[in-house]
């Protein structure tokens, strides 16, 4: 669960304090540092979950239920670090697909894929 509330201005000035509730119950088993790293990309990249399977090893995949053990990183991943560099490096007045390109692109070039 994560809980978002403003510190101090309007909403497009102020500073965010982000606090994440984990369920140990659902991380019983796993490593610390892989839980850490888990709660440290689910934090930056301001998703409520990662209910989802992605298609290729990331920390984001770590305790989905649907996702294969091969999926599963133990760790943050140079793709998990990727796309957190792409998401706050976009153009945040780009349209969606402009967003997602960006994104898909500097990922493709951090794995040299392009």
């Amino acid at each position: 669960m994560v809980l978002k509330a403003p510190t101090s201005g309007p909403a497009s000035t102020a500073r965010w304090r982000t606090y994440i509730v984990v369920d140990t119950s659902k991380t019983e088993g796993y490593r610390l540092g892989a839980v850490a790293d888990y709660v440290a990309v689910l934090a930056l990249s301001q998703t409520q979950n990662f209910d989802a399977c992605r298609p290729m090893p990331s920390i984001t995949n770590l305790i989905s239920p649907v996702c294969g053990a091969d999926l599963k990183s133990a760790a943050i991943t140079d793709t998990d670090l990727a796309y957190l560099k792409a998401v706050y490096t976009m153009d945040t007045g780009a349209n969606f697909q402009q967003q997602r390109n960006f994104i898909a692109d500097r990922i493709a070039m951090a794995l040299g894929v392009r």
